[in-house]
């Protein structure tokens, strides 16, 4: 060490041999962890390593247990409301100046022409000896009843059934779209079992891949539909009166990818009017996993129905799965389906990966309704084969609004007159007399119009994410004890100034230094610098004082010691002491004096000494002008204000003094 004048610095140095230094290792643990509780954000933990007695210690650990125990719970409470994933739905409306205009789907009420179905049917009668009569043109009330047995029978046999429904042909007289006209080629068609074959405007397809769908300002227009449609209602059969209605039509508004399930949905038409519905579009758009269980996924059994709408490109729907795995089970129950749901007929064959279509149950049979209440009914039957039909991501809906006027007018009427009669099928026995009855008995005009370019779009959105659980349990930790990342950082920090404390433990040998004040008590155990062996280090500081207290700067160095010579009288040093030799000293010598030799060279690098000096922000007179310029900005009040104030003061106590003084005069003279 070289020796400075007035330097008030010593080295204070101790060994650090294993041997040496097992006693120094508990207090250097408690000191780590001390100056950690001392320092941290953490509140509550330096109240505890500060405490002057057991009490104040007990009281400070207490609260501390306490106010961890209430955190811990609302931190947990926050993180399971994240993992129970609650969702809120946000509303919006947004202009969409180009929608796709829906689609529009319409059948005849009436789900079979008469005069194509009472020979054939009246044949299949005869066949199952339900009648004996050889009249192939007329049947009873009675007989009616057995139509939908009749062409189950005709499901079940692989026959075709289109035949006896009613065509696009002879049903639509006139489409227009945004002013064009619109062809046959437009519609696709589809057999439903409550209305026979019906007819979609605008629907998906899988050949164009949405690209002919019609937008509502194609051709410069708005997004209007006119359908201009004939029942034909002397076709229907002659005893759908005595149980229904006379005549009609059926629609629906539905999105250009949704299966229309129009005996569901469908939209009655009375005849002799024109009905206008205007529909405003409404989205709604669902999260996925883990927040809900909706879908986009499309089973085989639903595959394998789409295929049979002519090439339409049909989403997946919950309503028709819902139909599926309804069918599924009665068809495991009764080996047949049921027989008002002719399109669900594709079934994944039990133990196998099959689709099958499914044979339609005979009416008579209950075993299908049995078995439809029994799913419905019982949840784990439900639950075993309807658990995968989840909710669908993204729906589009359309409110509609309804109105209609008396249709048609005469020049139609006329127009109307001939397009009928021009049509390949027989016309009403009374139509020379009564065709002007007959129109107005059937005729349907029909017009969908786009109301507004306003959409409504309801979103589903978490309403607890991953940054509002953050801000949770972060304003949690923080109101209870204080803790923030920055104390996570510390508390790792003195796991670390641990961890590398066990680690210099272990080392094989070196030396721990520390430059500190003539006066003060070396915390060597705190602020020691470990030396490692077989090197010079060299400490050069510089004085530094902080409100009277000395301390230093220090820039440490080193090299690799001893040099050969300086070996050779180190080992003669070494062995000229009263200490035992290691045993393999004879031959080992150089290396143990490398791993224990440590040369130390403190240096005083400048005589510059740092003074801190600690002094008041804000003084008196700083008080004093940040007071006058507040009072003269806001009131203009300065010290000869407050003179003022003293004056008036001064006059009103002389004012009454006077006053006091002739009153007490007057009463004097009045008693004299």
């Amino acid at each position: 060490m070289q020796n400075t004048g007035n330097s008030r610095v010593v080295p204070t140095v101790l060994p650090t041999k294993q041997e040496a230094r097992l006693d120094l290792t508990k207090p250097r643990r408690l000191a780590i962890i001390r100056d950690f509780a001392l320092n941290t954000s953490t509140h509550g933990l330096p109240g505890i390593a500060r405490s002057q007695s057991k009490h104040n210690c007990i009281f400070w650990t207490i609260s501390f247990l306490i106010f961890t125990g209430v955190m811990i719970y609302f931190v947990t409470r926050s993180i399971q409301n994240y993992f129970q994933y609650p969702t809120q739905t946000s509303v919006s409306i947004f202009v969409e100046r180009s929608q796709v205009f829906p689609a529009v789907t319409f059948c005849n009420y009436s789900p079979a022409r008469f005069d194509r179905l009472a020979g054939p049917f009246l044949n299949y009668l005869n066949s199952i000896n339900a009648t004996n009569t050889k009249d192939t043109e007329t049947f009873t009330r009675e007989q009616y009843f057995l139509l939908s047995s009749y062409f189950q029978h005709l499901v079940n046999t692989g026959q075709s059934v289109s035949e006896y429904f009613f065509s696009l042909d002879i049903m639509l007289i006139e489409c227009v779209y945004n002013t064009k006209t619109c062809t046959h080629d437009d519609f696709i068609s589809f057999i439903s079992s409550a209305y026979g074959k019906c007819y979609t405007f605008n629907a998906k397809s899988k050949s164009t891949n949405g690209t002919s769908l019609r937008y509502t300002n194609d051709n410069g227009g708005s997004g209007k539909l006119i359908l201009r449609l004939y029942a034909q209602s002397h076709l229907y059969s002659p005893h759908i009166n005595e149980v229904d209605v006379s005549a009609g039509m059926v629609t629906m508004i539905h999105d250009n990818t949704q299966l229309p399930l129009i005996n569901v949905a469908g939209i009655l038409l009375t005849p002799g009017r024109k009905h206008k519905l205007g529909y405003k579009k409404k989205q709604y758009t669902f999260l996925p996993s883990p927040y809900t269980y909706c879908t986009t996924n499309i089973p085989r059994p639903m595959r394998a129905m789409f295929d049979q709408y002519e090439g339409a490109d049909y989403a997946y729907s919950q309503g028709v799965c819902y139909t599926l795995c309804t069918q599924a089970y009665i068809y495991e129950q009764c080996g047949c389906v049921s027989p008002y749901e002719w399109s669900a007929r594709s079934i994944v064959l039990p133990g196998t990966n099959k689709i099958a279509e499914a044979p339609l149950c005979n009416l008579t049979d209950v075993c299908y309704t049995v078995a439809g209440l029994k799913i419905t009914k019982i949840s784990s039957i439900w639950d075993q084969y309807c658990s995968h039909c989840h909710q669908e991501c993204s729906t589009v809906t359309f409110a509609l609004m309804k109105s209609s006027i008396a249709a048609p007018s005469m020049p139609f009427i006329f127009a109307t007159k001939a397009h009928i009669e021009s049509l390949p099928i027989p016309l009403p026995a009374n139509w020379s007399t009564n065709w002007l009855s007959e129109i107005q008995n059937n005729y349907v005009s029909l017009e969908v119009v786009c109301e507004s370019n306003q959409v409504e779009n309801y979103t589903e959105e978490a309403s607890v994410t991953a940054v509002s659980v953050l801000s949770s349990v972060g304003g949690h930790t923080g109101l209870w004890i204080g803790i923030s990342f920055l104390s996570i950082m510390e508390f790792i920090e003195m796991l670390y100034r641990l961890c590398r404390y066990e680690f210099h433990i272990d080392v094989s040998a070196g030396m721990v230094v520390m430059i500190h004040d003539n006066t003060q008590l070396h915390l060597i155990d705190i602020s020691g610098i470990l030396l490692a062996h077989g090197r010079k280090h060299k400490l050069r500081y510089k004085k530094k004082v902080f409100h009277g207290y000395l301390c230093s700067s220090l820039t440490t160095s080193s090299a690799v010691a001893p040099s050969t010579r300086y070996a050779s009288s180190t080992k003669a040093y070494l062995e000229s002491m009263s200490v035992p030799l290691s045993a393999d000293w004879s031959t080992n010598w150089l290396s143990e004096i490398q791993n224990n030799y440590v040369a130390l060279n403190v240096v005083f690098e400048s005589t510059q000494v740092e003074n801190y000096t600690q002094e008041a922000s804000v003084g008196p007179v700083n008080v004093l002008f940040t007071v006058g310029d507040h009072s003269e900005l806001w009131i203009g009040i300065s010290f000869l204000s407050i003179m003022d104030v003293i004056e008036m003061l001064y006059r009103l106590c002389r004012y009454a003094y006077h006053s006091l003084k002739e009153i007490l005069r007057h009463r004097y003279n009045q008693i004299n």
